[in-house]
């Protein structure tokens, strides 16, 4: 069985990183972030396009290279090492 999984653009890749990384900052519970998936399933793009997306290694390369760049942090290093995951 093929599974045909309907990725977002590139355009909505860049907000997944930019809302990701302010959660990060920001020390919140990612609302941000959670508001731009709900409003890509509301609009058409299933679960699984989006999980693809922002697990895929090129868009954690763009977190950890933008998180590397705005976040000063002794843990910082630690927390990359780590894989990005979302529940």
């Amino acid at each position: 069985m093929n599974l045909i999984i309907k990725l977002p653009p590139k355009a909505e890749r860049d907000d997944i990183v930019k809302a990701w990384v302010s959660g990060v900052k920001q020390g919140d519970n990612f609302a941000e972030f959670r508001s731009l998936l709900q409003g890509m399933v509301d609009t058409g793009y299933n679960h699984n396009g989006i999980a693809c997306l922002f697990l895929h290694e090129s868009t954690t390369k763009l977190i950890r290279h933008q998180l590397s760049k705005e976040v000063n942090s002794e843990h910082l290093e630690i927390a990359l090492a780590l894989p990005i995951g979302f529940n």
